[in-house]
């Protein structure tokens, strides 16, 4: 009897353990430059709904440079909670969490700060990081002046999230049909990896920025403009539904890996340009690195 209830006590303690401390070992960290803090490089555990301590080997935990890698074979995190000990977070830092939700910070962090599960500065005015898994339209606030990594790292895989809309009160931001566009609308900046169908861009565009479409492996087609005079780096790389995509013959400039992993079952018009030594003289040969699509020229 007494050995039952020495094991009743001791499952109860590991219950009532922090969560924290029961996934503290499984952190990989290194002291921060000035030897004061700890910096976060990793997680391991198998506990999903992470709680980052504020103290790791007696030192406030000061930084945030990953969680889970890119190109782990497994994503486990699904909840991260930040504590208010943290004042600086890599852009990076979440791009391995194929799995997270929502990102929540300690409301005494000075730094930083959380909405709808998305990780902001303390005023809100830089957007840091949204969940890959969150579902549907993501609202960008008024305050938010700058957004880290819409070429690639914010939005990207976010397969779940088919739309952003931007406050109409937004500075520096406006949306169309669920796509970031500059507040003037002269720039695609980013479309979300879940939106789907068919994508007419506003006619007053003319830059389609770096991975503006990047992974957006949904949409079956784009419409451009032909006032755009430059598509960026990665700008449609992994559209794989995309039949067929016009490239209008006012456009100046296309960047490396624009449209990277288009198959010989996609095909690209290009127009103002008779044959590929044309595009090449105008545009380099880089823009179709890793593109194996059906490119036709309509050009004299």
């Amino acid at each position: 009897m007494r050995r039952k209830i020495t094991i009743a006590i001791i499952i109860m303690a590991a219950l009532l353990v922090p969560l924290w401390a029961q996934t503290e070992a499984n952190f990989t960290v290194t002291r921060t430059e000035d030897g004061r803090g700890i910096r976060i490089n990793g997680y391991s555990g198998t506990v999903t709904a992470v709680r980052i301590p504020a103290t790791i080997q007696d030192l406030p935990v000061r930084e945030i440079y990953i969680l889970e890698h890119e190109m782990a074979p497994e994503a486990r995190i699904t909840t991260v909670t930040i504590p208010a000990s943290v004042t600086s977070i890599e852009s990076s830092a979440f791009n391995g969490c194929r799995r997270l939700t929502s990102i929540t910070v300690d409301g005494n962090n000075p730094n930083y700060s959380s909405e709808n599960g998305i990780l902001y500065n303390k005023e809100k005015t830089t957007l840091i990081a949204v969940p890959q898994t969150l579902n549907g339209t993501v609202s960008i606030p008024a305050s938010v002046t700058s957004i880290m990594g819409v070429g690639g790292g914010t939005f990207f895989n976010s397969t779940g999230i088919t739309g952003i809309m931007v406050d109409e009160n937004n500075l520096n931001y406006s949306s169309e049909n669920g796509i970031l566009y500059d507040k003037a609308k002269t720039e695609a900046i980013r479309a979300p990896g879940g939106i789907s169908g068919t994508v007419s861009i506003p006619t007053s565009v003319t830059k389609i920025g770096d991975g503006a479409f990047l992974g957006c492996a949904r949409l079956t087609a784009v419409n451009i403009p032909e006032g755009v005079m430059s598509i960026g780096q990665h700008a449609f790389g992994g559209c794989t539904s995309i039949t067929n995509i016009s490239v209008p013959a006012n456009v100046r400039s296309i960047g490396i890996f624009a449209f990277s992993l288009w198959t010989n079952r996609q095909t690209i018009t290009v127009q103002g340009h008779a044959n590929q030594a044309a595009t090449d003289a105008a545009w380099g040969s880089t823009w179709r690195t890793a593109c194996n699509a059906r490119i036709i020229y309509q050009g004299q």
